[in-house]
């Protein structure tokens, strides 16, 4: 909203309320629907994902059709595998939910995270919501997590955050670590396109 809209809508309110209650505090505040630099609320995080959708569709063809819930809290794990394997970063995570045949996401994310590092973990779940709805690698559980670092790697460094994809291919387990290197060594001798098919075609 322009500077001079919300400037002249505070001085309107706050004659108002200096008519009816001898005192103005009034003021009309639209940092929520800035883009902040940390993702903190949930209006900050719907900005984010508007953002992040039409780059996930574009490039990784990447289309949702069923509602998608974000929650802001730290998401908690029952796995100490996870923790460990993760270095005790557990700060994004998934859940599919049904009601009948209509399936929603829920997507718990830790708030506070700085917003590119935010747009790449939603980037993640984002994929996990994806193969979903497609039914991608229900068999293939290292390539299906592989698949989401695989996204969310590509997102880190669009945003500039190279060092942060690179510590996603450090993991030394298959389904945290080496499912990313199988997609990447076959991204870069097939290209992406022939990778997102294989990928989907995938059992």
């Amino acid at each position: 909203m322009p500077s001079l809209i919300v400037r002249a809508i505070n001085s309107v309110g706050r004659l108002i309320e200096f008519c009816l209650t001898g005192q103005t505090d009034y003021a009309l505040t639209t940092s929520d629907f800035c883009l902040a630099d940390t993702i903190d609320n949930s209006v900050q995080a719907k900005l984010a994902m508007k953002e992040l959708l039409p780059y996930l569709q574009q490039k990784f063809g990447i289309v949702l059709q069923a509602p998608i819930i974000i929650n802001l809290e730290k998401p908690r794990t029952r796995s100490w595998k996870r923790v460990v394997f993760s270095a005790g970063e557990h700060i994004g995570s998934y859940t599919s939910r049904w009601l009948g045949e209509n399936l929603s996401h829920e997507i718990l994310l830790a708030p506070g995270m700085e917003r590119r590092k935010f747009k790449a973990v939603l980037a993640h779940e984002l994929t996990h919501a994806f193969q979903a709805e497609r039914r991608l690698l229900r068999t293939h559980k290292g390539l299906k997590e592989g698949m989401a670092r695989w996204v969310e790697y590509h997102v880190l460094n669009e945003v500039g955050l190279k060092r942060e994809a690179d510590k996603l291919c450090r993991y030394r387990s298959f389904i945290l670590g080496r499912g990313i290197i199988t997609i990447l060594n076959y991204e870069r001798e097939h290209g992406r396109t022939a990778t997102l098919k294989w990928l989907k075609d995938l059992a």
